[in-house]
């Protein structure tokens, strides 16, 4: 006879596996590749050619103006660095020893990644909530488990999505313009794995909204707004910035600092996946 938990684990698997194939069925994953993928695009193909015009600017200037220009760059390089990681002076040093391309790409894609981890993700009760298909399922399983099945499809799916799109741009970047130095793979990796950490973070607001409303519009707008809320929050102030998940992304782009970083876009998806599941247990269906 089964326990309570090996039940709960198995309802949650059912529920991880039926919501994958369900979004593959319904070209939802087609969608999410192809609209992070060409945001990527938009981004790094204009970067190619800027970069590939001030190279050549560069070629053109003699050998001490080039090396004057380098130092300048540098000290930019520095000054920008110590502004991405929250003003850690270290953090900004350690950064100079990864490839610009790297640092540029993750920048961007971390504006990405939630807006598709919300897109993707806002309906995942709403629509049950909304066609009164979810009281079929709390007779099947246990609402616990469809929350966190749910989550952990969607998040399964961004992750694929990240990683196949990080390949791609990372081919993209080393066989244009100068191409990419020694063991910049690595730094690729790191930052296209702590991408895919920051998704169930957004996974689990949109997760937490859809418990609340009938509507999945409605569950975006709201989600959308609740984005938008929560990175002004991060941005505008010192003492409360700190319950935005984008307070903590300066974290995640030095080396030594990204562990603190990806631990605390885990504790909000933790604490999100917790909010929706306890919203839904106690709502009248």
């Amino acid at each position: 006879m089964r326990s309570r938990p090996a039940d709960a684990l198995r309802e949650t698997g059912i529920i991880l596996r039926d919501d994958l194939l369900t979004a593959l069925r319904s070209f939802l994953g087609i969608a999410a590749l192809v609209l992070y993928a060409a945001m990527n695009l938009a981004v790094a193909l204009p970067y190619l050619k800027i970069s590939a015009l001030l190279e050549g600017k560069l070629a053109e200037q003699e050998t001490t103006a080039r090396v004057a220009m380098a130092v300048g760059g540098k000290a930019a390089w520095l000054k920008l660095f110590q502004f991405l990681a929250d003003d850690d002076a270290q953090a900004a040093q350690a950064m100079l020893d990864v490839p610009l391309q790297a640092i540029f790409i993750f920048t961007m894609a971390a504006f990405f990644v939630p807006l598709v981890s919300i897109i993707v993700s806002h309906d995942i009760i709403a629509e049950d909530l909304r066609s009164g298909h979810i009281r079929f399922l709390s007779v099947r399983c246990r609402r616990g488990s469809l929350v966190v099945g749910r989550l952990l499809a969607r998040s399964a799916l961004m992750a694929a999505v990240i990683v196949i799109v990080g390949v791609g741009t990372f081919c993209l970047m080393a066989v244009r313009g100068d191409g990419l130095p020694h063991g910049a793979w690595l730094h690729f990796a790191r930052y296209t794995a702590l991408l895919a950490g920051m998704a169930p973070c957004y996974v689990g607001l949109a997760g937490l909204i859809s418990t609340l409303v009938r509507s999945p519009f409605v569950a975006l707008v709201l989600s959308l707004s609740a984005l938008f809320g929560l990175v002004i929050l991060g941005f505008a102030s010192d003492q409360l910035g700190w319950i935005a998940p984008s307070y903590h992304k300066g974290l995640l782009y030095a080396p030594g600092t990204w562990p603190r970083g990806i631990a605390a876009y885990l504790a909000f998806a933790g604490g999100f996946g917790a909010l929706a599941w306890l919203r839904l247990k106690t709502r009248d269906l």
